[in-house]
């Protein structure tokens, strides 16, 4: 809405001017009609649980805050009436739980579904109870897997699962990782010189002992049982000497002979082919008090008649 005022830059002219109805007030509204200005409240709130009520700076508009009497309840206020409104709030909308108060607090309890059978699997499904068998497989491909209603799952392992064709491998069955391999272990011969050891798909089996030597020409090596396990071979070196035909050693005294002997000549005997007329090489081994050994064809061997032996050799 104008009104006619003069204009002061042109007198005698009029000049049309708005009215202005503000009023300053931050909580109106202020406007002008035809029967001049006019103002309503802005602070008006169609929610009657939301309270209006004007500041310096214009509006403000508070929610009615509706506190329950304690934790089991929820409160609302009614927008059409502007009133609290309780209701239970312990309802956690599970049909698996069991809702209630207490002390003032929501307990929510799971539904009991245990059918007291320790090999099924118990569950609540929208408030109704199902059993499912338990799978008491544990993955090991030998032990025997069953359930018991009382104590649950059984795994025991089975070793007759694992047989092995090879007699050295016992095969047994471990809960936890299978079938395993044991070596087997020979008993003992109670012999440094008799080893007892397990031969692979034929089983324990006895063996002399070899005593190896880097040099078999010029010595020999023999197992003692008298020693420890450590000094169980026993070396002795050879000596080469020159033969003479069989004739000549037949003819020889025996004077000689010891003599021969005693001066570590003759320290054992083992021939490379036969005697032959003329010189021939023979390698000869000599015992701790002297005597003569004869291995293979022994060209000093004459026989006694009696007994069979060398009359000047140990055997």
């Amino acid at each position: 809405m104008s009104s006619v005022v003069k204009d002061p830059t042109a007198p005698g002219c009029c000049i049309q001017k708005l009215i202005d109805c503000n009023a300053g007030d931050p909580c109106k509204n202020y406007f002008c009609d035809a029967s001049g200005c006019q103002s309503n409240d802005k602070c008006i709130s169609n929610d009657l649980c939301v309270i209006p009520s004007c500041g310096a700076n214009g509006c403000i508009f508070t929610s009615t805050v509706c506190d329950p009497p304690n934790g089991c309840y929820l409160g609302n206020c009614d927008s059409a009436t502007g009133k609290c409104v309780f209701v239970d709030g312990c309802d956690d909308n599970d049909l698996c739980t069991v809702d209630s108060c207490v002390n003032g607090a929501c307990e929510n309890v799971a539904i009991d579904c245990d059918d007291g059978d320790a090999c099924t699997l118990n569950s609540c499904v929208n408030g109704d109870c199902s059993s499912t068998a338990l799978d008491c497989d544990d993955g090991i491909e030998c032990t025997l897997d069953s359930c018991d209603s009382t104590s649950g799952c059984a795994n025991i392992p089975d070793s007759t699962i694992c047989n092995s064709p090879d007699p050295c491998v016992i095969k047994s069955c471990d809960k936890t990782q299978g079938c395993i391999d044991t070596p087997v272990t020979c008993p003992g011969t109670g012999s440094f010189c008799l080893l007892s050891s397990c031969i692979a798909y034929e089983g324990c089996a006895n063996q002399s002992y070899v005593c190896n030597s880097q040099n078999r020409t010029c010595v020999f090596t023999e197992c003692v049982e008298e020693e420890d396990e450590t000094k169980r071979c026993r070396t002795t070196d050879l000596v080469c000497v020159p033969v003479l035909d069989t004739a000549v050693i037949v003819a020889a005294t025996a004077s000689a002979i010891s003599a021969a002997v005693i001066a570590g000549i003759i320290v054992g005997i083992i021939l490379f082919g036969g005697v032959t007329t003329g010189a021939t090489l023979a390698y000869l081994r000599r015992y701790g008090d002297d005597s003569v050994a004869h291995v293979g064809n022994n060209p000093l061997f004459v026989s006694s008649g009696l007994s069979g032996t060398n009359p000047i050799a140990k055997v």
